[in-house]
């Protein structure tokens, strides 16, 4: 059996420090998990993925945030928690939904 912690901690580590940049798309979550030595199945990825953003985005670090590719426009948001259990949540497209950091690399709060 996985380690189930190990697999969260190093999606952590992923997310926030690509969080450290700007937004990031639920989407990338997957891409990352999939792109790792865990070989996670679908459903095991999106679980951990769903964990983490609920973490990031139940928190001070992020909200969610529909935003428009490629200029990464607020389209809508902050959104509910919610829109987590959604499938459509999860995929990229031109309008994708993402966490968006509430303070910069400086840690100033960021202005919406």
């Amino acid at each position: 059996m996985m380690d189930d912690v190990a697999v969260e901690n190093w999606l952590a580590a992923e997310a926030n420090d690509h969080l450290e940049d700007g937004p990031v798309g639920l989407y990338e979550f997957l891409w990352w998990l999939n792109g790792s030595h865990f070989q996670l199945s679908p459903t095991a990825a999106r679980s951990v993925a769903q964990r983490l953003a609920t973490h990031l985005a139940g928190g001070d670090a992020a909200d969610l945030y529909s935003i428009r590719w490629p200029t990464y426009e607020v389209v809508s948001g902050p959104l509910p928690l919610s829109v987590l259990d959604d499938d459509e949540s999860w995929r990229e497209g031109h309008d994708f939904v993402a966490l968006v950091p509430n303070e910069d690399g400086a840690g100033r709060r960021v202005a919406r």
